[in-house]
């Protein structure tokens, strides 16, 4: 109490005159201006670009700036404003309760929301799984598993690609060895720090989103990191290294806007908001202000890519915004040795019942860290930049495709599509899959049978004692039961050792829907009545 009195009496802090502290909100308008607009002078020529190989009109509602009058208006009656958003015809303002009570009887103002309070998290932890730290073994594992080497041999490299990446921060993106041919090379475009407006550069604060580019772009000696060595940077700061609130969310929304009108054609994102005031169920029937702009995003021609978060071991694990959206391709996190998930990966579904992740790639992988050095990174925050490289890939060898396409076509390179589940979404993406050049080695046959209450699975035994010693510790079956929309009711995975002819399993008689199983490449979908 004596700091405090101190403070006051020095006149370095002191209570609101009115007993309020300025909170943060959202002020909509009621119309846009039917005035002239130029795109041509608003948008980078990469964007007009991006909208005409995708068959999108080259300026729309969204575009179209706010009503000066109206922003101007607001502006004079708030503590501070903070941003004037096209997408949602609005401006996002530092107000307190009394400002915002005149504020709501202006004509202009269709609606006034607050801007929620709960906590954000970076999508990294830092759980070591392997002892040696031998980054070369992880390296190879992590690339073996996807398949990448593919991709370098086709010529793919994500040029001519420009991505976003929103993260909290680049600290020594720009001088470390990883990143040193997109430094030289000139591929970072732009960068933008919309958490503090007034700092000049975003290479501080964090490392987090330096150590995400190297997992798109990034070479660890001569070998590269990720898929895509020869994308284009829009480098955007939105978050603290250590705690965010939603309620500032609109740091997000102000760098997608950015990102369109700046000609990116990816956002990569490893930002989860889990809110209380939304709820897992969305209990306020209202959409996070991150979900709905990812899916203008996905409107304008860009595609989302989120990473899932980390809440895997956590009691009542929840995805958070902008993840839990459709049009956005959630990244869970896998082991980096073998197609199964990772433990901390959050699990789906979505709170609808929709399948999530979406896909799913190693979550403990070799990149950049601090003084120029390179270590084992954990999270689903590293996942997603491995399927960002691969989709900045597709892109180079078919600019004409739409967001959907893309994540349709990314979804579909899923180890195990079409069998999906919520650890892995479709599965580990699997670069031969994707590109159809190799693709599932033969599958494993087998015979189901029903016995009662009982589902029997018969193996072939020489094609399960085949090519044993790639499978040292045996093959895992996934199966699950599902409903005609496509909600999962039960699923299950087991490793089935070399050795075994049968495998059985028992399900509910009342219970019908559809079956679905998948071993070694073979699928199987049968309809169970009750």
């Amino acid at each position: 109490m004596r700091l405090v009195f101190l403070l006051i009496s020095l006149g370095l802090c002191w209570p609101d005159s009115h007993g309020q502290d300025p909170e943060l909100y959202m002020v909509f308008f009621d119309e846009k201006p039917a005035e002239a607009f130029d795109p041509f002078a608003y948008l980078d020529p990469r964007a007009i670009e991006r909208r005409a190989a995708q068959g999108l009109p080259i300026c729309d509602w969204y575009d179209l700036p706010l009503n000066e009058s109206y922003v101007s208006s607001i502006s004079g009656r708030v503590d501070s404003l903070r941003y004037s958003l096209r997408w949602f015809n609005a401006v996002s303002v530092a107000a307190t309760s009394a400002q915002i009570k005149d504020i709501q009887k202006l004509p202009f103002v269709r609606e006034v929301h607050p801007l929620g309070a709960p906590q954000t998290a970076l999508a990294e932890v830092s759980t070591p799984l392997l002892a040696d730290r031998n980054l070369d073994t992880l390296l190879s594992m992590q690339r073996d598993l996807m398949h990448l080497d593919t991709l370098l041999h086709m010529g793919l490299t994500g040029r001519g690609v420009r991505v976003a990446v929103f993260d909290a921060g680049f600290q020594e993106a720009d001088v470390h060895p990883s990143l040193r041919p997109t430094f030289l090379a000139n591929k970072v475009i732009a960068t933008k720090n919309f958490y503090s407006p007034r700092a000049s550069t975003v290479y501080h604060h964090s490392r987090h989103g330096t150590q995400v580019m190297s997992c798109i772009a990034g070479y660890y000696e001569d070998r590269q990191i990720g898929a895509a060595p020869d994308v284009e940077f829009l480098l955007a700061r939105v978050e603290h290294k250590w705690w965010e609130f939603s309620r500032e969310e609109d740091h997000w929304l102000a760098a997608a806007e950015w990102a369109d009108r700046m000609g990116a054609s990816l956002i990569n994102a490893s930002l989860t908001y889990v809110r209380d005031n939304y709820g897992y169920v969305g209990a306020t029937g209202r959409m996070p202000l991150v979900s709905k702009a990812a899916k203008i995003a996905t409107e304008k021609g860009m595609l989302v890519i989120n990473s899932m978060g980390n809440d895997g071991l956590d009691r009542y694990p929840h995805i958070g915004a902008p993840a839990e959206v459709a049009e956005v391709l959630s990244v869970g996190g896998s082991l980096p040795m073998l197609r199964e998930k990772i433990p901390f990966s959050t699990p789906g579904p979505n709170p609808d019942g929709l399948v999530k992740p979406d896909i799913s790639a190693p979550g403990f992988v070799v990149g950049a860290d601090k003084y120029e050095r390179y270590s084992e990174l954990a999270g689903t925050s590293f996942a997603a930049p491995m399927v960002t490289g691969v989709a900045a890939c597709l892109l180079q060898q078919d600019p004409t495709l739409s967001p959907s396409e893309l994540h349709s076509r990314l979804r579909q390179g899923g180890h195990y599509f079409p069998y999906y589940d919520y650890d892995l979404g479709y599965g580990v993406l699997d670069i031969g899959k994707l590109l159809e050049k190799s693709g599932n080695p033969d599958g494993v046959e087998y015979e189901v049978y029903f016995r009662s209450d009982s589902v029997i699975l018969a193996f072939d035994s020489r094609a399960m004692v085949a090519d044993s010693m790639a499978h040292p510790y045996g093959r895992m079956l996934y199966f699950h039961l599902a409903k005609e929309d496509g909600l999962v009711l039960s699923s299950q995975a087991v490793r089935i050792p070399n050795s075994a002819q049968y495998y059985y399993f028992r399900r509910r008689l009342k219970q019908k829907g559809y079956l679905r199983i998948w071993f070694e490449g073979t699928y199987r979908e049968i309809w169970l009545e009750e």
